[in-house]
């Protein structure tokens, strides 16, 4: 049987929850006024625990490509510990509503930790993001693939979106399958086809491991059959 995962959010889930929470900006605001607009609720907010709770639960889960840890610069993963501290130092930095001003400039000249700033860049990222934001590719068109191509990759996705992988790591074969061999393209579904769930799980993860192998490296010249 395939394992079951902890289900993941998106950075477009935080900033639904944001916006509920009123701290999502209108799209018509500049960006000044969105990071002004977001620090003020935030600070509104600072003393709500279910606020924080919730929102600790959902940067918890968070899947998103754009914090992955390649993009970080090797900094380690964004995981439940790292998120959870991010938030902790941003909500113990912000100022309390007390009827005294404590506009956003000053509170970034105030000496504030990097993970408070990190945390806040965090929530403001996806705050501003739009519901395409942070997605990945995963229709043959896309990716420009035509006729009998783009019915054997979107099998392929098919089969892929049924098994237990995050949503990042669909997202790196999505963006990798394009890049292999039309024929072998065609000889991994003719395989799949015939492959119990087990099977089939243990296929999806070798492949995944080749994709990441390509995205890490950028270089397909030591990888098996497939690679152009």
């Amino acid at each position: 049987m395939l394992e079951t995962r902890t289900k993941t959010t998106s950075l477009t889930e935080i900033r639904e929850f944001l916006s509920r929470g009123g701290c999502a900006p209108t799209p018509w605001s500049s960006a000044d006024a969105a990071v002004e607009h977001l620090y003020e609720v935030l600070r509104r907010q600072r003393g709500e625990e279910s606020f924080w709770c919730d929102l600790r639960d959902l940067t918890n889960r968070l899947e998103d490509r754009r914090f992955r840890p390649s993009k970080l610069g090797g900094s380690g993963t964004l995981g439940p510990a790292v998120t959870e501290s991010l938030l902790a130092e941003l909500r113990a930095s912000l100022p309390p509503v007390n009827g005294s001003p404590h506009p956003f400039g000053g509170w970034l000249r105030s000496k504030v930790s990097a993970g408070a700033l990190a945390g806040f860049l965090l929530l403001g990222t996806a705050a501003a993001c739009s519901d395409g934001d942070g997605l990945c590719r995963d229709d043959a068109e896309s990716h420009g693939l035509m006729g009998e191509e783009a019915t054997v990759y979107n099998a392929l996705v098919g089969i892929v979106n049924e098994s237990s992988l995050t949503l990042d790591e669909r997202c790196t074969i999505y963006e990798c399958l394009p890049d292999l061999d039309a024929t072998y393209r065609e000889g991994l579904l003719q395989e799949w086809q015939t492959l119990d769930e087990d099977e089939i799980s243990w296929r999806i993860d070798t492949l995944l491991s080749l994709c990441e192998v390509e995205e890490d490296d950028d270089d397909w010249d030591d990888c098996d059959d497939g690679c152009h």
